[in-house]
């Protein structure tokens, strides 16, 4: 029976989120549920889905990532049959990564990272269908279909995976990152809505503006959601390869950077350190992530040349690096992670 544990715990583990979700006291707690999703569900597509898609399927890639951010806007305008659409292909994705676990490989961390990441792809799926027809019923549905995938994944076993093939599930894994990064970011899980700007208006008057939920707890829960998107990512032998180029070049950098807020601060006090944080930050990340793709995909010897440069410097860039990181965090409970996000997206 232990073979049938991890599809019945990936299963169960799609019907956590929306029965939190639906308690009426739960309610209470939509933003906090909303940060995890969005910590938990970017961080699953942009260190574990996207990577392992560029490793197997090269850069063609990146063009079924763009195809998957861009489809649900497009199948929008399409008398509501859009959300079904994304639904098959989540379905196909399901059964996939269910029917990996029907193989030899299929237990340990493999489960692990299946299992784990269904929790919050539950919960934004559960969102989902929730904003787009008003009804709870085609909300569990339409989870309930995910399960129903998972199962017939996992009973159809390697014949499912083969059918596919490499290139295939690349291209699969890419474009479900794009939309799972859509549908996290428009929609989150608490009905916030587009947030586009009404031109007639301006932006201070974007009545479907994203969150601006913060606090300690907020900053809590998304850093719990990244921390599973990490795990999950370290399952995987491509994975701990993209983690480990990301954190040496952090180290690196930190001391320069550290070296920048420092400055800020001396010359602006608090508040203009606070500023700059706010604006910076984002996209000093941001570009951490593209950096370490582009190093990854070139050349994955570089991190260890790196370690051996500097070996007297080391210390000097783990404190830079945990001031770093206590500065992200500090900028993290006082915007949110939707605010963070939302700096990447558009100017203020």
């Amino acid at each position: 029976m232990t073979e049938y544990l991890p599809v019945v715990l990936a299963i169960l583990g799609l019907f956590v989120g929306p029965l939190l979700h639906s308690i009426p006291h739960w309610r209470l707690w939509d933003p906090l549920l909303d940060s995890f999703t969005l910590a938990a569900v970017a961080g699953l597509c942009t260190l574990h889905l996207l990577p392992q898609a560029l490793e197997h399927g090269g850069f063609v890639a990146i063009v079924f990532a763009g195809v998957g951010l861009l489809l649900p806007p497009f199948l929008h305008g399409l008398r509501g049959f859009g959300p079904w659409v994304l639904l098959i292909g989540l379905a196909a994705h399901a059964a996939i990564e269910a029917a990996a676990l029907a193989t030899p490989g299929g237990h340990g961390s493999l489960g692990l990272a299946v299992v784990l990441h269904r929790l919050p792809v539950g919960l934004a799926v559960f969102a989902l269908y929730q904003e787009h027809s008003h009804k709870n019923a085609v909300a569990w549905s339409a989870v309930g279909f995910l399960a129903v995938a998972t199962a017939l994944g996992f009973l159809s076993g390697p014949q499912i995976v083969g059918s596919f093939g490499e290139s295939g599930q690349s291209a699969l894994d890419a474009a479900v990152a794009g939309m799972l990064m859509h549908i996290v970011w428009e929609h989150g899980t608490a009905g916030h809505g587009h947030s586009h700007v009404d031109s007639a208006h301006g932006p201070e008057h974007d009545h479907h503006a994203p969150s601006v939920a913060h606090g300690p707890l907020v900053a809590l829960v998304t850093t719990v959601g990244l921390t599973i998107a990490v795990a999950v990512t370290l399952q995987d032998p491509h994975g701990r390869e993209l983690v480990d180029i990301g954190s040496t070049l952090a180290l690196r950098s930190s001391p320069v950077l550290v070296g920048g807020f420092a400055l800020a601060l001396a010359t602006g006090g608090l508040e203009r350190l606070s500023t700059l944080a706010d604006h910076a930050l984002p996209w000093l990340w941001f570009a951490l992530l593209i950096a370490s793709y582009g190093v990854a995909l070139l050349d994955p010897t570089v991190p260890g040349e790196l370690i051996d440069a500097l070996p007297g410097a080391r210390v000097i860039e783990f404190i830079s690096a945990t001031g770093l990181l206590f500065l992200s965090l500090a900028t993290l409970v006082r915007r949110g992670p939707r605010g963070m996000v939302h700096t990447l997206l558009r100017s203020h």
